[in-house]
């Protein structure tokens, strides 16, 4: 009777050593996510070299599947929530099995192949993940279509009517007060503001559009509180991001000649290279 507990006890304990092992890739990018906020430019680089790790320390495909899919299956189901980050979702669950298999592949080879994966996984995704990443969010952001009316207000209340206004490069940054991102990207927006200021032919507005509980005078003094040197111009509805096509923030728009030239995210840094905000107004000003 108790050797038969014993046995039932093992059985249970081995089972639950399974199960530990096929959630750890989860309780992993969990640990690391939470800190990192999520960051995917981090996270994904971290998760293959995870998974090309679980590939070299598998000892056959039955425990590579054990620890490789729990993870993908939970990625995967993500796709069908509410405003999934599709393209961010579809490289984990392209890129991870693949870094998996070629550990496992490489587990007999040399430490040199493996230091290699390293290097070359880490390089690849820290200065491809963000331009594949706006690639995918800016697919045709480049238009070229008459402007609706684009009617807001200076900060002293003056009209002015951005869409009939020719041979300008008009950047427009749309953003709310409760958007976090808009005003960690407010000093990227600066800087880029400030290398094109003194050229004459470049005019670049943050515009704030009107949520619920704003009030135009407290915007205002927020915005005078931020103390940016870009101007800010104010909607007195949310009609022009309607008539532009978004709903997310921040968002970019560039107008030329009363067209719609760029309508995309907003994209800053340094190291994306594709749809960034410094290339589309050259691009602008040279044709």
């Amino acid at each position: 009777m108790i050797a038969h507990r014993y046995t039932n006890f093992f059985i249970s304990m081995k089972k639950l050593k399974k199960i530990l092992i096929a959630i750890s890739p989860i309780i992993f990018y969990l640990i690391i996510g939470i800190p990192i906020n999520a960051n995917h430019t981090w996270l994904l680089p971290i998760m293959s070299l995870l998974y090309f790790f679980i590939g070299i320390f598998s000892k056959n495909k039955k425990q590579l599947l054990l620890l490789s899919v729990p993870f993908l299956l939970l990625m995967a189901l993500t796709l069908f929530l509410k405003d999934a980050l599709t393209s961010i979702i579809l490289l984990y669950l392209m890129v991870l099995p693949i870094s998996a298999l070629l550990g496992y592949f490489y587990k007999n080879k040399s430490i040199f192949h493996g230091l290699v994966f390293v290097v070359l996984i880490t390089l690849v995704f820290f200065y491809g993940f963000d331009n594949w990443n706006s690639y995918i969010r800016n697919y045709n952001a480049r238009v070229n279509e008459k402007a609706p009316t684009i009617e807001l207000l200076t900060k002293i209340d003056v009209k002015i009517k951005l869409d009939t206004i020719q041979n300008k490069v008009i950047v427009l940054d749309f953003w709310t007060t409760s958007c976090g991102v808009c005003f960690k990207k407010f000093p990227d927006y600066e800087k880029v503001y400030l290398e094109f200021k003194n050229n004459p032919n470049i005019i670049m507005y943050s515009v704030n559009i009107p949520i619920k509980r704003d009030t135009l005078s407290k915007t205002k003094e927020l915005v005078k509180k931020l103390g940016y040197k870009f101007s800010t111009l104010y909607a007195d509805s949310d009609e022009i991001p309607n008539s532009l096509g978004f709903n997310r923030y921040p968002h970019l728009t560039i107008l030329k000649n009363g067209k719609i030239r760029y309508n995309g995210r907003l994209e800053v840094a340094e190291n994306v290279k594709i749809n960034n905000l410094r290339n589309e107004i050259n691009r602008l000003l040279n044709e």
